[in-house]
Parts: C-alpha cells; sequence; structure tokens
C-alpha cells in the first residue's frame, strides 16, 4: 500500500523511452483538458511515449489528441481489469493523474510511480470526492500544484507534507498565441446583436455547475430591470 519511489526506470518495450500514461476523467473541452493536451504533445518524444487513459469518456480534447498521433484508450466495461491490461500492455513507468485517482490502487500493485496534478484549489468538492483523494494519498508517490496557493491549500487542506508538493506552473503554447496575433478574429457587435450602447461581460467557462451560470442568470433577471442595457 506504499507509494513506489519517484525513480522511474526506462521502458523495455522502447528502450530509452519513458512510458508516461496520464488519467483523466474524460477529455472533451475544459481548461484541464486544454493543459493536458499541451503537456501531453510538447513533452520530447525522444525521451517520452505517451497513452492517455479516459476513465468516464472522450470527446473533443481526445479527438485532437489522436490527430497529433497520441494514444487514447477510452474505459468502458470491467474497468480496472482493462485498466490493469493498459499498465501491462504498454509497460507503464509512470502514471501523471489529473483529477482522477481510479488507477491509483492498480498502478501501486504494480510498483509504479503515481504523479498526481492539482490543478485548482477545488474547495467547492463535496465531502466524498475529499475522501476519495484522501484514501488514495497512499498511492501518491508525488504531488504537482500549479501554483503556490495550489500548494499551501493542498498541503492545509489534507495535511501533506510541502516535501511532497512540487509547483510547476502551466505553460503556454506561444505558437498558438502569435499565430492568432497574426490572423486575429475580426467580428463586430452586431455579429451577435449586440448595440453600441450595451455594457458588455464576457464569462469564460465551461457550461457545468462549478462555473456559476446559474447564480449569474439569477443575477441577470434583476439587474437588467434596472440596467436593460447590461449584457453578459
Amino acid at each position: 500500500g506504499q507509494p513506489a519511489a519517484l525513480n522511474v526506470s526506462i521502458s523495455p518495450a522502447d528502450p530509452g523511452k519513458v512510458m508516461v500514461l496520464m488519467e483523466v476523467r474524460s477529455l472533451d473541452t475544459g481548461g484541464l483538458e486544454e493543459v493536458v493536451f499541451n503537456l501531453a504533445r510538447s513533452l520530447d518524444r525522444d525521451r517520452f511515449n505517451v497513452l492517455i487513459v479516459c476513465v468516464e469518456g472522450g470527446g473533443h480534447v481526445a479527438r485532437r489528441c489522436r490527430e497529433h498521433g497520441i494514444a487514447v484508450e477510452l474505459l468502458w466495461g470491467n474497468k480496472q481489469a482493462e485498466y490493469d491490461e493498459l499498465l501491462a500492455r504498454y509497460h507503464v513507468d509512470l502514471v501523471c493523474a489529473h483529477y482522477s485517482t481510479f488507477g491509483a490502487p492498480l498502478a501501486a500493485a504494480k510498483k509504479i510511480p503515481l504523479v498526481c496534478v492539482v490543478h485548482n484549489l477545488y474547495a467547492w468538492l463535496p465531502d466524498d470526492v475529499f475522501s476519495e483523494l484522501k484514501s488514495n494519498d497512499r498511492y501518491v508517490s508525488r504531488y504537482v500544484a500549479v501554483s503556490e496557493g495550489v500548494a499551501r491549500y493542498l498541503t492545509g487542506r489534507f495535511n501533506i507534507f510541502p516535501e511532497r508538493v512540487s509547483v510547476i506552473h502551466n505553460g503556454l503554447d506561444v505558437d498558438a498565441l502569435a499565430a492568432r496575433e497574426r490572423e486575429p478574429l475580426i467580428c463586430s457587435r452586431k455579429d451577435f446583436g449586440l448595440s453600441e450602447d450595451d455594457y458588455l461581460f464576457l464569462h469564460v467557462a465551461a457550461i457545468t455547475e462549478v462555473k456559476g451560470h446559474n447564480a449569474l442568470i439569477r443575477a441577470m433577471k434583476e439587474i437588467v430591470q434596472k440596467y436593460p442595457q447590461i449584457k453578459v
């Protein structure tokens, strides 16, 4: 039940490379999904092979990964047996979990080290999710927090020793940003049915409960009665 030491071996299936399994709950759209995509395609192909395992489903980003030659496997039936088979078939050397620890005990049973990436404070999570993260802590070889704030929350909320946490900030796709500057998206207020007098708020978030769209809509119902020019 103890986590494997973080001394990653070299895969016998492809000498000279480390086989990394990235575990996610799903891979459709969202900030976490984009980080996983950028990480998977940016790893040095001369040093790493990458497999992404989706525990609950695929989607848009999963298709993008496959288009870039990144292997993606979806779990469907007996998920534990399928995950265990993937660990063996791909000769996995390291598991990198992103907001999902389904395979943590399976990796530990094979003495495969597991790095758990913490992308956010997750302050809204219900107790059952917290208990899952706590119960799987014994399988985690190392935590990666995307910011100092996340690291402080992780160590305080879960009583994890700071020595077990590394802070690695999310990277930026500089080439993609430069391409957008060279060919900016041109649009006007008329394209969205807006007038020049409208005061516009832009809410950038996936359509999920934790993003609070319901609260925003309730607030707008009252706001527009006094300020009809305000739009979201």
